[in-house]
């Protein structure tokens, strides 16, 4: 996850999150912490994907959330994504991303581009 990396403070809560993958309450302790420290629309990313995530909600909603987890990805891509490859920014394309629990999880691309 390249911007949160970056980001002096977040160290501890990204080792939660790694040793923990599955809670999804840390992921909300880092959206808080994103908020606080002037990243709210990163905090909103997050907390959209655990909503979505535990959301028991029918089609309507969950494509709702979904819909906004992408107008915010479409919005702030390449801030999010820096530390990435720089060829691989370059020929970004959004459906080649995979966020779980709104976190980076894997970027598929092809040798070229790494």
């Amino acid at each position: 996850e390249p911007f949160l990396r970056n980001l002096t403070g977040t160290e501890p809560l990204l080792q939660a999150i790694a040793n923990q993958p599955h809670c999804l309450d840390t992921r909300l302790v880092l959206s808080d912490w994103l908020e606080e420290h002037e990243h709210p629309e990163r905090a909103q990313f997050l907390r959209l994907h655990v909503a979505r995530e535990r959301s028991d909600a029918c089609e309507l909603e969950h494509r709702r959330l979904t819909e906004l987890l992408e107008d915010l990805l479409q919005r702030h891509a390449i801030t999010w994504l820096q530390g990435l490859p720089p060829r691989l920014l370059e020929r970004y394309q959004r459906h080649r991303l995979h966020f779980a629990a709104g976190m980076l999880e894997a970027v598929t691309c092809s040798p070229d581009e790494v």
